[in-house]
């Protein structure tokens, strides 16, 4: 009799174990997707970002050529000189 209790503490003991491991990997498993949709939007945050500074970086551009259409017009005063 006592074998088989010892049988039926060490069962109960894996039994545990494994229900210990399977909630833990649920665990990961929602860690992960949390971390996931965290960078999905880190990701969609620096694209938008990326995007207004080349917005503004072609504005400041075309604002240069309209202001000095002829592309230089400061260093040909300079030579003038």
């Amino acid at each position: 009799m006592l074998f088989n209790r010892k049988v039926f503490v060490c069962c109960r003991k894996l039994d545990d174990d494994v229900r210990h491991v399977v909630r833990g990997q649920t665990n990961v498993s929602e860690d992960g997707k949390q971390a996931l949709l965290e960078a999905q939007a880190a990701i969609q945050e620096l694209f938008t970002k990326i995007r207004d500074i080349k917005d503004k970086a072609e504005k400041s551009e075309h604002m240069v050529r309209v202001s000095d259409p002829m592309g230089g017009g400061r260093k040909e005063k300079m030579n003038a000189d």
